[in-house]
This record gives structure tokens, sequence and C-alpha cells, in this order.
């Protein structure tokens, strides 16, 4: 039996962050401070989480609000929602 629950979906993208060095902050959202003091961000374009609340665009990525990436910038926040008009 194939298995398509989001655990499954969760599961292989935490692997996959972990292998790249990068960290999930929201839905298909991920982050990683590169050596230069640099923030990479990374977002599959292909998915999808469904129409937003005013039903004008779908939802390819959010944070769900300001988030923390990184211990090493306790200060700095991102606050990303990318959608398709």
């Amino acid at each position: 039996m194939m298995q398509t629950s989001m655990t499954t979906w969760k599961e292989r993208e935490k692997k996959l962050n972990s292998e790249r060095g990068h960290k999930a902050i929201g839905k298909n959202v991920q982050v990683a401070v590169i050596p230069d003091n640099t923030l990479n961000i990374v977002v599959d374009l292909d998915k999808e989480f469904g129409v937003s609340t005013s039903g004008k665009s779908v939802i390819v990525a959010t944070t769900g609000g300001g988030k923390r990436f990184s211990d090493e910038f306790p200060d700095y926040r991102i606050n990303v929602t990318i959608y398709k008009v």
C-alpha cells in the first residue's frame, strides 16, 4: 500500500533538509546560513498548499509569520509568502 500522508512528506522533507544543511521554517520554506553570512532560501515551486483565505491566489510556500532561522543571528526574523495568482 502506498502511503501518501502528510507525515510521509514531512519525513522526506526533513531528511532532504538535513542532507542539504537547510532547516524547514514553514510550509515548503527551507533556509540555511552559508559561510559568508548569506541566507539561502529554498522553495519548491511545484508544490501547492491550497487557495488563500481571500480565494484570489494559491499558496506555494509560507513561513506562517516572522520566524527565527538561526541561533547565530537571534535578532533576525524571516517572513515569506509565495503565491500564484
